[in-house]
């Protein structure tokens, strides 16, 4: 597992405050679950999403780096944009003063299908069993989850089902902030899309966004972007267009048609 810590002093202090969380009565003792119930301390990932996005961000704050908490700001944003445009997947809108967290607003299977997926990676285990359990302990979700994926889901014996939909695409911005290596990353990607969506296309979708989100994260923390911060935003934004389209031609040579 490549966590994004960049120094072995980093890394050291990280495993010394994990080590910590799991010997319970040390951490209660230093104060570091002070707020939370002893069954979410047991195990936070039980929580369900909602919680996840809430008190686990919390929880976060005691013991990881600055490119970790980006990281969970990545993640509640991700959540936050999928709950606030949720209403408007089957009704859109081009009003960009709409209500943000209207009547009908919930979170829909992107937001789970991104929380297996980090889970999976976090907790060492496989992304199948991971998208399983999540989905099914959240098995109707605002919008539904696809038909064939929700065939998935249900099966006594799943198999991959040559999906070439945008599900790959969906779920796997995790895995960007959670490896470090673009080789790796893209290795993960492909990964991710293989329980469902092991058409070459699938697969494709997978690997374009995770590369994308990986060129922008390194990017934004590069010496050449700390210095653009005082230049014009719209050199710096058609700069960052460019290096998009780049990447996603690199994936369909049909981009541009």
């Amino acid at each position: 597992m490549a966590f994004i810590h960049h120094t072995e002093e980093e890394q050291k202090r990280f495993w010394e405050l994990m080590n910590r969380f799991e010997n319970e009565e040390e951490a209660i003792k230093n104060g570091f679950f002070e707020g939370f119930t002893e069954e979410e301390v047991i195990f936070m990932g039980e929580m369900d999403v909602v919680e996840f996005g809430n008190k686990y961000y919390q929880l976060c704050y005691y013991y990881m780096t600055e490119l970790d908490l980006d990281y969970w700001e990545l993640m509640l944003g991700d959540m936050i944009g999928d709950i606030a445009g949720s209403k408007y997947e089957f009704n859109n809108t081009f009003d960009y003063d709409f209500e943000m967290f209207g009547e009908g607003c919930d979170f829909t299977d992107d937001t789970i299908c991104t929380v297996a997926v980090a889970d999976a990676i976090l907790n060492g285990r496989s992304y199948q069993e991971s998208l399983l359990d999540w989905c099914r302990r959240y098995p109707s979700p605002k919008g539904a989850y696809g038909g064939r994926f929700a065939g998935w889901i249900r099966s006594l014996d799943p198999q991959p089902y040559n999906s070439f939909g945008n599900g790959s695409a969906m779920r796997v911005s995790p895995v960007a902030w959670l490896f470090d290596d673009l080789s790796q990353v893209l290795e993960e990607a492909e990964k991710t899309a293989l329980p469902t969506h092991n058409h070459p296309e699938g697969i494709k979708g997978a690997k374009a966004v995770a590369h994308a989100i990986w060129h922008f994260r390194k990017s934004r923390f590069s010496e050449e972007s700390k210095e653009c911060k005082d230049k014009n935003s719209k050199e710096s934004d058609d700069k960052a267009m460019k290096a998009f389209k780049d990447i996603a031609r690199s994936y369909y040579e049909d981009f541009d048609t």
